[in-house]
């Protein structure tokens, strides 16, 4: 990114980007199977969390860098990218210190000595025997069993699972998170308040994740919650939010029709260029005005009419 901005070249951004976009999607498989393997039984869906949790702490960190007084200007924005050195170099030197993981070791190695010393320095005891022979018991299981394929998850006994499995990730995508978060300046500026006011709306939901994240991190290996408590929580809560927000459209366009009613069930919408008024600063864009925004000869309106 830094090559990209010296060099003026935008092929150069593209690389970066291929390479970030790879690095992350390795990270997100890797990482929280790494972590797995380290943690107890007990701990194991809170380690497992907290990879989620940092990933969201980063998108803020990230979405704070991006004020204008700090990194968000054309001439400091690849500063941002710069600051990304700082956990890689951190990785590549802690990575030294981390042990391997016991089952790593036990699968493909057959080192029972390295998973044993491993387990001893993540545990801090040197009695570990009995967790390297429930890896070994757990793995010799599933050596008796076929070699799953690619289709053996369509099969009649594994169907249900692959649909929940399906089924869940969906409705992680349907949350529409995503769409907030790339929509969430336009839609803040959109109803009169400043881009600056949308940056601050902006973090504040990407903390808001990292609340819930950490929230849920404590809790899914509580008793009185659990995985699948907190599962139907969440699906519950996405459906009735996704239901609030679809009354708010609905009212917000009843009331624009309202505002345009005419004899005979006339809704009127005028759309203008914002650069086409007298001031000529914005970017040009879109957007829903009434027809008394600007003059006649100070926009460029186009009214469309439903009789």
């Amino acid at each position: 990114m830094t090559a990209s901005y010296t060099t003026r070249t935008w092929y150069l951004m593209l690389l970066a980007r291929f390479i970030f976009g790879f690095n992350a999607g390795v990270s997100l498989v890797v990482v929280p199977v790494y972590l797995t393997e380290l943690s107890p039984n007990n701990l194991r869906g809170a380690v497992g969390t907290s990879h989620q949790l940092f990933f969201s702490l980063a998108v803020l960190i990230a979405n704070v860098f991006s004020f204008k007084h700090v990194f968000g200007t054309a001439e400091r924005w690849h500063h941002i990218n710069e600051m990304g050195f700082l956990p890689i170099v951190a990785q590549l030197i802690l990575l030294k210190f981390c042990p391997e993981s016991p089952h790593f070791l036990t699968l493909y190695d057959d080192d029972s000595d390295e998973a044993e010393a491993a387990l001893a320095v993540l545990r801090g005891k040197s009695e570990v025997q009995a967790e390297v022979m429930a890896i070994r018991g757990e793995i010799s299981k599933s050596e008796d069993q076929p070699r799953p394929m690619l289709g053996a998850v369509f099969s009649a006994n594994l169907r249900w699972a692959t649909a929940l499995s399906v089924f869940i990730m969906l409705m992680r995508q349907l949350s529409g998170m995503d769409v907030v978060l790339e929509c969430i300046l336009d839609v803040i500026t959109a109803i009169g308040f400043t881009t600056l006011d949308g940056q601050w709306t902006l973090c504040g939901l990407v903390l808001l994740c990292v609340c819930v994240t950490a929230l849920s991190a404590l809790l899914v290996d509580s008793s009185y919650f659990g995985r699948r408590t907190l599962l139907l929580i969440g699906i519950f809560g996405m459906f009735f939010s996704s239901v609030a927000v679809i009354l708010a459209l609905i009212l917000i366009v009843s009331k624009l029709t309202s505002f345009h009613l005419r004899p005979f069930i006339t809704s009127s919408f005028t759309f203008h260029l914002q650069d086409s008024c007298s001031d000529k600063k914005s970017v040009p864009k879109f957007s829903a005005y009434s027809s008394a925004h600007c003059s006649q000869n100070d926009s460029r309106k186009y009214t469309s009419s439903i009789y």
